[in-house]
């Protein structure tokens, strides 16, 4: 157990064992996302077929009639990347912050790449836990972009920094409730919810801790998200979250090169399952809180 009063301040190297970018790499990411959003937007300029199913980002723009809303979209995505690509920054929520006209594009573009992140992780990272009996090698990660092998990501899984936390939490507790004696708080700077989840999923692995008593353990602000979190809710690591967003620039009419779902269902099918996943991602961005970020550095 903690029994000293103790504040963990995480960055994003405290997500990267769990397959989350570093900050540096979220900037690429950031870029990919609005690049496939661009080209995504270009096909709905075109193509009347996508304006059926426009998305809320989309829908959200003043503007007379939905083809101008598509043009207007259009436009600031490939301004905002291209404001990105130039300035080159170091901090993509601060730079985000001073531009607050294109900021929402920029808040959609984080939770699509935090979002995919989550596509290549086994299911026992996110939200819902699930039985551990299955040993973690027949847990592959499925991304359709993996950067690193099934082992090597295995091999970062097992010495995640979590595990170490979790048996200091636990050590010391003679019965269930003890668990909220332990004297710790987070302050992260990170978008997503591995820790909680992560945490979530290891404790209630213990049939000596009680559901109610590990859920009270993670509330009360436990956990502060400086710039807010992105929570998805509970979506299983799949080729069908990875491969929609994929499908984004492609022509729904050939097959996908993964060929799991897509080649399966109909045109309008496609459109509507590429709306749903931009509207959760939306939704889960408004949860994003860079507004009013400031940058009190002195050199």
């Amino acid at each position: 157990m903690i029994y000293k009063d103790t504040v963990f301040i995480l960055g994003a190297g405290a997500s990267w064992h769990y397959g989350y970018p570093t900050g540096e790499e979220l900037i690429e990411a950031v870029k990919d996302a609005l690049e496939k959003l661009w080209r995504y937007t270009l096909r709905g300029c075109n193509d009347s077929s996508y304006r059926k199913f426009t998305p809320d980002f989309i829908l959200k723009v003043q503007a007379e009639g939905i083809e101008q809303k598509w043009n207007i979209v259009h436009k600031n995505l490939h301004d905002l990347r291209t404001r990105i690509t130039l300035s080159n920054p170091l901090v993509i929520d601060y730079f985000l912050s001073k531009n607050f006209s294109l900021k929402d594009y920029g808040n959609l573009a984080i939770s699509l790449s935090i979002f995919q992140a989550m596509q290549g992780m086994p299911n026992f990272l996110l939200k819902e836990p699930v039985s551990l009996k299955e040993p973690i090698s027949s847990k592959e990660p499925v991304s359709s972009k993996e950067p690193m092998n099934s082992s090597e990501k295995r091999s970062l899984l097992r010495d995640g920094w979590i595990r170490h936390l979790v048996h200091k939490l636990t050590v010391g507790c003679e019965v269930s409730s003890d668990l909220l004696k332990n004297r710790v708080r987070f302050i992260t700077f990170n978008y997503d919810t591995s820790l909680e989840n992560r945490l979530r999923g290891a404790l209630s692995q213990y049939d000596f801790f009680t559901a109610a008593d590990v859920e009270t353990f993670l509330n009360n602000d436990r956990v502060k998200h400086i710039y807010g979190a992105l929570e998805f809710g509970y979506v299983p690591a799949n080729k069908f979250g990875a491969e929609i967003y994929e499908r984004m620039t492609q022509d729904l009419t050939t097959p996908s090169s993964s060929g799991q779902f897509t080649a399966l269902l109909p045109k309008s099918d496609q459109l509507g399952a590429i709306k749903g996943h931009l509207d959760m991602c939306w939704e889960a961005a408004k949860h994003m809180a860079v507004s009013n970020l400031k940058c009190t550095t002195k050199f």
